[in-house]
């Protein structure tokens, strides 16, 4: 009885803890963690995270676990919300020596110099818990630990219960001799729980451990047959990996497997413990949703694409996970008929979506390795302080389709993490041009980088010093700036302490508020180029330029005026009060090199006191 229960928990213990690796991203490192790697915020979120997949699992608690000089460190454990808001740090960094009571630290550390996975009974008089620690290595090369808890006293009880009533049966059977019998009934029930796994085994997919194509008919129409009441809805989830096919054909069947692995995590992870996650075939997957409304839906497919996309930033492979999503409602139809028309409505949405994306997505990450990316300049000249400052601009020099306007390649860059790869480039050519030219440079951040929860710490990576952050003004959308208005205020803060700053991009075609202005902690404000194209044609536009003119002096941020690309506008701007100019009347975004040449012969000031004379 024992041991049958013990290798049940085992197995759960040991699936949860292994399956840490995809939680945590396959670019988790542990090298320079400390305190302050995570905001209250993020530690809330990934221990809510970590809750959820440890319901899910079976057990209590799941953490991980890293060796710093002479202590053991919990990075970060799964609780209930409740007390993870009311004590945060309760949960992420804190020490196990000073805690522990009993010789827990000591078997810890004994884990920490093994290369397999540990299983330990808790040391305390109860005997509680059982845990097992799961060795990984991270991204740097740390060896770290993933733990899994689970409540044991109910085996106690169990084991107390079965031994009283072995003892009494023995006696009966004893005193009556009948150990053919007994023989018999074991023999039976042993045969009984053999068929029984064997019909367990024959319901899974061997790859996902999800219910398998048979099983989910099976249960789908199991639940048909069974409905008492055809307003409850009945409906299917379906999801197909839709870069299955290139990444198979880029990085092996390996991989492949392995997404599809990840895919059933997540969606176990996902749905309701109601809900029948099943592996149709390839990289297909159906969810079996009974009694699921709208509203229902529409949290779940928010919480996957959620996951998703933290599973895609965290990754920094050469592929990332696309997930096409369909929903399908029953109305009464045969059930192979229902499923057959669902996939059918599944691929020929895939075929209509996006097919021309994932090409393209593939052939971004291909650009990226070959160098066909270039950073590009234009200036942006402050007339009366007689300076220049730069915006950098990403082109992509395609081999054979020649140059690739950002407006077809950024939008399908930002559905995956190529977009960070993308920034992270800029950043660096511009840091360096920066340097040479002893000009500040301006680089656009795009919403999906911005809205990262790690994003203040990924710019604290790239500006490794306070002189390097200098150089840069980060450019943002006046859109994604007031989505999450205080979120936005609190990145901001946090990167102006390091000595960046940060300019608000296309001002007045999005949610325009003057009111939030005055609280951002901008440097700088770009009028959008739509105001300066209309300057003599719109008698509104230039009231509102000199408006933010005057008040950019009183909240002290600069104003630039984009788009400036004739005498004319640059004329009826300065008597506007702006004397700040980017456009085409000065240059168009052009390579590192010309933009030196221009700049060191001082072309662009020339321009501004050539205009003066006339």
């Amino acid at each position: 009885m024992k041991k049958q229960l013990l290798k049940d928990i085992d197995h759960h213990l040991l699936t949860a803890a292994e399956n840490m690796k995809y939680y945590t991203g396959e670019n988790y490192v542990t090298k320079d963690m400390d305190a302050k790697t995570y905001s209250k915020e993020q530690i809330i979120e990934k221990a809510v995270f970590l809750d959820s997949v440890a319901k899910k699992s079976g057990i209590d608690y799941l953490y991980l676990m890293v060796k710093r000089e002479d202590d053991i460190r919990y990075v970060i454990m799964s609780d209930i919300l409740e007390e993870l808001e009311a004590h945060p740090t309760a949960y992420y960094w804190t020490g196990m020596k000073e805690d522990a009571d009993d010789d827990s630290y000591d078997l810890t550390r004994e884990a920490f110099n093994k290369n397999k996975p540990v299983f330990l009974d808790s040391s305390d008089v109860w005997d509680s818990y059982r845990s097992v620690y799961f060795p990984l290595v991270s991204a740097d090369g740390t060896f770290y630990l993933a733990g899994a808890d689970i409540t044991t006293s109910h085996l106690r009880d169990e084991i107390v219960s079965q031994t009283l009533f072995d003892l009494f049966t023995s006696i009966i059977f004893l005193l009556l001799v009948l150990p053919l019998i007994l023989a018999f009934m074991n023999l039976k029930k042993e045969n009984a729980l053999t068929k029984d796994k064997i019909v367990d085994l024959k319901q899974l997919d061997h790859m996902t451990k999800a219910y398998n194509k048979n099983a989910g008919i099976h249960i789908l129409k199991d639940i048909i047959e069974k409905r008492n009441d055809d307003s409850l809805p009945l409906a299917i989830c379906l999801v197909d990996i839709q870069n299955l096919d290139q990444i198979n054909k880029k990085m092996g069947l390996v991989s492949g497997d392995n997404i599809i692995k990840i895919v059933s995590n997540i969606l176990s992870s996902n749905f309701r413990k109601t809900d029948s996650v099943v592996r149709f075939e390839g990289g297909k997957f159906i969810v079996i949703l009974a009694g699921c409304k709208s509203d229902c839906r529409a949290m779940l497919i928010k919480a996957l694409q959620d996951k998703l996309s933290f599973f895609n930033i965290s990754n920094k492979k050469n592929y990332y996970l696309k997930l096409h999503i369909l929903f399908r409602e029953y109305k009464g139809e045969g059930i192979h008929e229902f499923i057959e028309n669902s996939i059918t409505h599944l691929n020929l949405h895939k075929k209509k979506q996006n097919t021309s994306d994932a090409v393209l997505q593939e052939e971004i990450l291909e650009g990226l390795k070959n160098g066909e990316f270039k950073t590009f300049f234009q200036p942006k000249v402050f007339s009366r302080e007689k300076t220049v400052e730069f915006e950098a601009l990403v082109r992509w020099v395609h081999p054979k389709k020649g140059m690739i306007p950002p407006d077809k390649f950024i939008p399908i860059a930002e559905k995956s993490f190529v977009i960070h790869n993308i920034t992270e480039k800029v950043l660096k050519d511009s840091i360096e041009f920066s340097q040479k030219i002893n000009s500040k440079i301006s680089v656009n951040i795009s919403p999906v980088v911005f809205q990262n929860p790690n994003f203040s710490k990924e710019m604290e990576k790239v500006f490794e010093t306070r002189e390097m952050a200098e150089l840069i003004l980060l450019e943002i959308t006046e859109g994604v700036a007031l989505n999450n208005f205080q979120v936005a205020v609190n990145k901001m803060n946090t990167l102006k302490k390091i000595g960046v700053e940060f300019s608000i991009d296309d001002f007045g075609i999005g949610y325009s508020s003057l009111s939030y202005l005055e609280k951002f902690p901008i440097a700088e404000l770009k009028i959008d180029k739509s105001f300066v194209r209309n300057i003599h044609t719109n008698r509104i536009n230039p009231l509102i330029i000199n408006f933010v003119v005057k008040l950019g002096k009183i909240a002290g941020f600069k104003v630039i005026a984009e788009g400036v690309e004739t005498e004319d506008h640059i004329k009826t701007l300065m008597s506007l009060g702006c004397h700040n100019f980017q456009g085409y009347y000065f240059d168009r975004p052009q390579p590192a090199d010309i933009i030196y040449d221009k700049h060191c012969s001082s072309a662009y000031l020339n321009m501004i006191d050539d205009l003066k004379r006339k």
